[in-house]
């Protein structure tokens, strides 16, 4: 039977946790007027309290060991450097900053000598290592990459153009196919500023030979919709295809710019500071050309290394560019078109380590306008130098991650290895997991 001393001892310790609520009952209890069954309740309440308390101090332990979490900014004036891509040297670890900057890198197979590369289209890239970012809690700095023109000479047009060929052949070759990826992917659909669709997952892809044999599998996926609303114009998935960013890896998106096609291109070349950033190559239209409804220009800027691999990548769609198309009284015209590639070299390969792509539309039918943002995210988690055999029956062949529904056993997008939301997507999130419902899952 417990004992009034007994009671106080716990009331000295909840006193010390701060608990001081419960210190007044536990001194004033006598256990003459507790029942058997309370005093036992009592105590068992005591140590569930203690028991959870001690398991939160693990997991907070355990977590603060497997991951570390931080910031990337811009040196001049700490502005948050979205999209920035994290990876470890000659290993698959990696992932990258959301719109605030901020990251979480698993670490829990990493030893404080690895090198962390970080590397940015629009930055010097940088190496530290591993104890060096715990060092600085996690705040790095980048530093504006400033573009020099290379010793122009008499063939200086043709050096640069010989050297973006030499560049795709040089990238290709680093890339040894077939390979497996095992990646985290995801969807979302804006309409009018607000988002009404969402999709995430975590797919395996089989990379052969021929891009035209690629195959997708989910293992697990997540997707929200919100009801249509009367003011929409036109309701839709995504136009861009699952397989058009999943073959970015193959590198084929830059022969658009090469040959007959490239003559209405511009190439010029840049001297880079460092062995991972030694060139600089951006492709631009000619003075006078100009895109038609059967072709869209593009403007472009590569980073490249010593070696002559790709290391990041933006493609965006020509500012004075026209595309527009109509049906049955529905104009579409496309406003804006954006991806962005990270590249990271990885026991001899050049693996795709991310990918993200945005594709902005304007609908207009009668008198009605809506304006729709479509963005697809691919992030490299592992990468397997052979192809997984997917069985026919696995093989995912819908356009849209978001068609594959709700088929999940674990709360996946809580691992340590996926990438950081920001404050507002975890909000628009959790608005759209409350109000889907997934009878509108089309």
């Amino acid at each position: 039977m417990w004992q009034q001393s007994q009671l106080t001892k716990a009331s000295i310790i909840l006193r010390w946790l701060g608990i001081n609520r419960y210190c007044y009952l536990f001194h004033k209890i006598n256990p003459v007027y507790l029942k058997p069954k309370q005093k036992i309740e009592l105590v068992t309440a005591i140590y569930k309290f203690f028991l959870s308390l001690f398991l939160v101090l693990v997991v907070a332990i355990a977590y603060s060991q497997s991951v570390v979490e931080g910031i990337i900014v811009k040196d001049a004036n700490e502005e948050a450097v979205p999209f920035a891509t994290i990876s470890v040297q000659n290993k698959a670890v990696g992932t990258i900053t959301n719109i605030e900057g901020k990251f979480k890198l698993d670490i829990h197979t990493l030893q404080d000598t690895d090198t962390i590369q970080i590397s940015h289209l629009s930055y010097n890239s940088l190496r530290i290592t591993l104890a060096s970012l715990k060092s600085n809690q996690g705040k790095i700095r980048l530093y504006e990459n400033t573009l020099m023109l290379r010793e122009v000479t008499v063939n200086a047009a043709q050096n640069d153009i010989d050297l973006l060929e030499d560049i795709i052949t040089q990238s290709k070759k680093k890339l040894i196919l077939p390979l497996t990826y095992n990646i985290y992917y995801r969807e979302w659909v804006k309409e009018n500023a607000s988002y009404n669709r969402f999709a995430d997952g975590l797919l395996t892809i089989a990379y052969p030979l021929n891009k035209e044999d690629l195959k997708v599998q989910v293992n697990q996926s997540r997707a929200f919709k919100l009801p249509k609303d009367d003011d929409e114009i036109f309701d839709m998935v995504s136009p861009v295809k699952l397989e058009y960013v999943l073959n970015y890896v193959y590198i084929d998106f830059l022969n658009r710019f090469r040959g007959e096609k490239g003559k209405d291109y511009n190439v010029t070349s840049y001297q880079g500071p460092s062995f991972d950033d030694f060139y600089t190559i951006t492709i631009a239209p000619k003075k006078g050309v100009v895109s038609d409804d059967s072709r869209l220009l593009h403007n472009v800027k590569l980073k490249v290394d010593q070696d002559r691999a790709i290391r990041e990548v933006e493609i965006k769609s020509d500012s004075l560019s026209s595309f527009e198309k109509s049906f049955l009284g529905l104009k579409s015209r496309l406003l804006e078109s954006k991806t962005t590639l990270s590249f990271k070299r990885s026991q001899g390969q050049n693996h795709l380590a991310y990918a993200r792509f945005e594709f902005k539309l304007r609908f207009t039918f009668k008198k009605k306008v809506q304006i729709s943002v479509y963005t697809s995210e691919f992030v490299l988690l592992d990468a397997a130098n052979q192809e997984t055999e997917i069985p026919h029956k696995d093989q995912f062949k819908k356009s849209a991650l978001f068609k594959n529904g709700n088929k999940y056993t674990t709360n996946f997008w809580e691992g340590l290895e996926m990438p950081l939301l920001s404050e507002d997507e975890r909000k628009v999130i959790e608005l759209l997991a409350t109000k889907s419902n997934d009878k509108t899952l089309k």
